[in-house]
């Protein structure tokens, strides 16, 4: 069909890295086919790539009618398009610019005013942007918490909460504390991300650094290396590889990862060691299996493992889970064994 040659060679145009052209072609392309499912799926794919050419160059003026583009394409199309979303994710935080980042999100706001994934994002956004530039603080943590915690609710509200995902492998081995708990006082753990948990191992004494050390290294904590674990049969659905470990007190915005799908849900395992994943895409992984290391990648200063379920229908929203019962000491001292949520401050004692 005449509609599909085109396509294609408006996608050739794109894999030739001629984006102005492959794009223009794509408009016409939906122009003329405005049905075209060929023409709607790839046109956001393609501004994304050409907007990744742009991040490059650091042209902010280029950088920031891109991300007007796609703010404009999100008020008109939905507020549900990834790649959109994505530009303006990343965008923002190159520009670092407070006012035309609140800008933007006002005139979301004032189309989507319900919408809770335009909520956790904001919410999200607006402080790790800063934080990663290091212009974050407790009350800007807090107002993100609330916008998360209103995304949730707006979320939940229109359908019922799933019962937990029993019965789970453990991802870790050995002593661990809970840093954070499902909606606790990280903002990283609220909104659509409320289910998720974060470990770091430690010693009987519940340090987090091995004897004698400074903390200045990654090699200075028990988590950095720890092996990490499937929690189930599944298959792996993606995986994120590119990025280096910050070093004690650093941050970054991306992180290594690894996603495991099972029947029904996935799996999400983030903040890894660079180097240290030991999976592909598509490759099938047995429960216990070794997947790869803990590092300190990302949104981290000092190692961890991020771990939480997410659903299978939505799949940047968090459900609640529970692993097979283990032994947890809780933060006065008193141990009992137990599938239980887990609570910031306790030690989870993984066999």
């Amino acid at each position: 069909p005449r509609e599909y040659t085109e396509f294609c060679l408006a996608r050739s145009h794109r894999e030739m890295g001629e984006f102005e052209t492959a794009i223009a072609q794509m408009q016409a392309g939906l122009l003329k086919y405005p049905n075209s499912p060929l023409f709607k799926e790839a046109l956001p794919f393609t501004r994304y790539q050409y907007f990744k050419k742009i991040r490059t160059q650091g042209d902010r003026q280029r950088l920031r009618e891109q991300i007007e583009l796609a703010a404009d394409a999100l008020r008109r199309g939905g507020y549900d398009q990834f790649y959109y979303q994505q530009m303006l994710r990343l965008g923002l935080r190159d520009l670092s610019d407070r006012t035309f980042f609140q800008s933007v999100y006002d005139s979301l706001f004032k189309v989507h005013p319900m919408n809770p994934q335009l909520h956790d994002d904001y919410g999200f956004q607006l402080y790790a942007n800063y934080r990663v530039h290091g212009n974050a603080d407790k009350a800007l943590r807090e107002e993100a918490i609330a916008w998360r915690r209103k995304a949730f609710d707006l979320y939940w509200k229109k359908q019922k909460l799933p019962a937990p995902v029993t019965n789970l492998a453990y991802p870790l081995k050995g002593r661990n504390t809970i840093w954070s708990e499902f909606g606790g006082t990280a903002m990283t753990h609220n909104g659509l991300s409320k289910f998720c948990y974060d470990f770091a191992a430690v010693d009987e004494n519940k340090a987090i650094k091995k004897p004698r050390a400074s903390g200045k290294t990654n090699a200075d904590y028990y988590m950095f290396g720890s092996p990490v674990f499937a929690v189930e049969d599944g298959v792996v659905s993606g995986v994120i590889a590119d990025f280096p470990d910050n070093e004690p007190g650093g941050y970054a915005a991306d992180a290594n990862t690894i996603t495991l799908k099972h029947a029904g849900y996935y799996s999400f395992y983030a903040h890894m060691k660079a180097s240290g994943i030991l999976v592909k895409a598509g490759q099938k992984v047995k429960r216990g299996a070794l997947i790869g290391y803990a590092g300190n990648s990302g949104m981290s200063s000092e190692s961890h493992l991020h771990f939480c379920i997410n659903s299978a229908t939505a799949g940047e929203v968090t459900i609640p889970f529970q692993f097979m019962p283990a032994v947890v000491e809780s933060p006065q001292g008193a141990k009992k064994k137990t599938s239980d949520f887990y609570k910031e401050g306790d030690v989870v004692i993984f066999p």
